[in-house]
């Protein structure tokens, strides 16, 4: 289901838990605001850590849009994600997340996870 999100605050949509290995790490994030909301910014990323951006040295993975003039309305927002490879020693977990910026009324995203594992 759908994740009710604050303004500028990064948010997990869902995860997948990983053994050790090298995966490619992917997804799409559904940006749903209510009526009356209005939206100048919508992020979505992958990462190994919970709702964390990944860092400015590694954005690989992530995807930003920044409306010129505020959208209002109830309009829905499909991103997909940028891909990352991972490598992880041990267990861990992958995260797809997101992040907006808006005002008035409120947000949610939903979204899916895709991971494949290399051999």
């Amino acid at each position: 289901g759908a994740v009710s999100i604050t303004t500028n605050t990064p948010a997990d949509v869902t995860s997948i838990p990983l053994t050790a290995g090298t995966y490619m790490i992917f997804g799409n994030v559904a940006y749903k605001p209510a009526v009356g909301t209005s939206t100048t910014l919508v992020d979505a990323w992958v990462n190994t850590s919970s709702a964390s951006f990944p860092s400015s040295t590694d954005n690989s993975g992530t995807t930003q849009i920044v409306f010129p003039t505020a959208v209002t309305g109830a309009n829905q927002q499909i991103i997909s994600t940028g891909i990352r490879i991972v490598n992880i020693s041990t267990s861990g977990t992958a995260y797809l997340s997101c992040e907006a910026a808006f005002t008035v009324s409120t947000a949610a995203c939903y979204g899916t996870l895709t991971i494949i594992r290399f051999h």
